[in-house]
């Protein structure tokens, strides 16, 4: 019989997945502070209505205030990873999200004590080498946009690091998870008040309603679809956070550049140079190596 955790972990690949596939999508018509808005928003709809079906939970004050610190973190990596993802590819964007899950690992050695097998340090340096060659460029340099993308995802390991604290300190996730997402809506909607973006928010409600081209799908339904793929993989990812049953799954869900890859390669015709190549292959092994580790 199949472990539920392994389930659950693969729902989150596919969650995941789709939140990374179609982030594109949304960044054809906002841009990234509204499409991290809209999407931050859309994501808390699974911590809502978990809670309204089961309102009974535990949560503390103390809990509370640091999930809105997360929330902060939280919003802070979609502005970043949107910015990048507005020029860059969506295949070498989303594999540096292998670099967050390092930085997790470091955390727990440096911080919480724990210590590392031997083949989890080499797969650490191989999601650091394998980095260092996602964000080339064709002639080898350092494609600096690609540091938004970087900076995104080390922003939500500190956002997961913190609302680990939350979870474990309430015995609970359901109010964690959808405070943080709120949270980051707000500071979503704080930098876009203090850029007097105004305008966006006037798109929003526009873009909502009026049909994208002769597309199948206008931006509100890739809004909500992306939405709620990175909401309910967040939500079972802190579901599996409060089990300490992680880390019998986390190497299915590394593999989500892969799936990404992929899909994006008939998406939107993404292309690898083969030292940008390399560098995914090699992330998504270093990945496996800390989870099998």
């Amino acid at each position: 019989m199949i472990d539920p955790r392994i389930i659950l972990a693969a729902f989150v690949l596919i969650f995941f997945s789709i939140g990374d596939m179609f982030a594109k999508k949304v960044l054809a018509k906002f841009n990234y502070a509204t499409a991290a808005a809209a999407v931050s928003i859309v994501s808390a709809i699974p911590a809502i209505v978990a809670f309204v079906i089961s309102p009974s939970f535990s949560t503390t004050p103390y809990s509370l205030e640091l999930s809105i610190i997360a929330g902060f973190f939280y919003g802070v990596g979609f502005m970043l990873l949107y910015k990048a993802l507005t020029t860059e590819q969506t295949t070498n964007t989303m594999a540096l999200s292998e670099f967050f899950k390092a930085i997790l690992v470091l955390f727990a050695v440096f911080v919480v004590g724990e210590t590392l097998a031997n083949i989890q340090s080499i797969g650490i340096v191989a999601i650091f080498i394998g980095s260092l060659l996602v964000i080339t460029t064709k002639d080898l340099g350092i494609n600096k946009k690609m540091g938004y993308a970087l900076a995104g995802f080390i922003s939500w390991a500190v956002f997961w690091i913190i609302l680990e604290y939350a979870i474990f300190n309430s015995h609970g996730y359901i109010v964690e998870e959808g405070v943080a997402s709120l949270a980051s809506f707000v500071i979503a909607v704080i930098y876009i008040l203090a850029r007097k973006d105004l305008n966006q928010f006037g798109q929003i409600k526009k873009l909502l309603i009026v049909k994208d081209g002769n597309s199948r799908f206008h931006i509100g339904h890739y809004t909500l679809l992306v939405g709620l793929g990175v909401g309910l993989a967040s939500f079972i990812f802190a579901y599996l956070i409060l089990a300490h049953s992680l880390a019998l799954g986390s190497a299915i869900i590394a593999m989500t550049p892969i799936v990404v890859a992929v899909a994006s390669k008939k998406l939107y015709l993404d292309k690898l140079t083969p030292y940008q190549l390399a560098g995914l292959i090699i992330m998504v092994v270093g990945a496996l190596a800390l989870a099998l580790g």
